[in-house]
């Protein structure tokens, strides 16, 4: 196994067993939730192998118990942490749901709760493959507090990543704006717009296009679809050729 000397932290959040009654969610049957969390964990393992990731934090909020999945997966690099679901987040967008439980992780994780500095957390839904991670961490700014894909109205929230202080700053109890049934997207780029801590510095767009490999959980579509891997081509020649740029100016 090689030394591990990555900056690069996975945290995986999950929902093996939806609650009824759970709104805008198609994905409901717990045995097809849990193969694809599998699939996603047998490929990030592989990352923690290769030493691209520093550790693999799984969060699961449904009272699912874990113990399975921890034999199946046994690298001593996934930590597992499990907690009971939460009935008040049935009344609001998933979104409440999930960022209460990571709020609930940095709080209980041993891996995130000793952060340090150099600290980059991704945070990906458990069931999604980002199949260019790597290359993700390659390129990422040296010095990022919160970075993701944004444009004027939404932030795509599927992949994050944001370092231990960029967590304290923005992140931390975010989930308590999420209380409604109004997408999380639109309201986390609302919040961005307002003033945030001068030494935080937000990025909002990545270096390098993802390569997301998965279903919906709102409608059960596939993200990658007949023209992704296009448009995926497309933007990656397009910011190869400011990468040399964003490199010198991230210096």
């Amino acid at each position: 196994m090689p030394q591990v000397t990555s900056r690069h932290v996975l945290l995986l959040t999950a929902t093996v067993s939806p609650a009824e009654g759970q709104p805008t969610l198609a994905l409901r049957d717990p045995a097809e939730r849990l193969a694809e969390y599998e699939s996603a964990l047998a490929f990030y393992q592989g990352l923690l192998v290769q030493g691209v990731l520093r550790a693999i934090v799984f969060g699961e909020n449904s009272g699912y118990e874990l113990t399975r999945l921890a034999a199946k997966f046994p690298h001593p690099g996934i930590e597992w942490v499990a907690l009971a679901p939460q009935q008040q987040a049935l009344r609001f967008h998933r979104g409440y749901a999930e960022f209460q439980l990571i709020d609930a992780l940095f709080a209980r994780s041993r891996v995130l709760s000793s952060l340090g500095d150099d600290a980059l957390v991704w945070k990906v839904s458990g069931r999604y493959v980002v199949a260019n991670l790597a290359a993700l961490t390659r390129s990422a700014p040296r010095h990022v507090d919160f970075y993701v894909m944004a444009d004027h109205q939404w932030v795509e929230m599927s992949v994050m990543a944001w370092s231990a202080k960029g967590y304290r700053a923005i992140v931390r109890g975010l989930y308590t704006q999420f209380a409604s049934q109004e997408p999380p997207e639109l309201i986390l780029r609302r919040h961005l717009g307002e003033p945030v801590r001068t030494d935080v510095k937000c990025v909002l767009s990545f270096r390098w296009p993802v390569r997301l490999f998965g279903r919906r959980g709102t409608d059960g579509s596939p993200y990658e679809g007949r023209r992704t891997r296009y448009r995926f081509a497309l933007l990656a020649g397009w910011k190869s050729l400011c990468l040399p740029w964003r490199r010198w100016r991230d210096v």
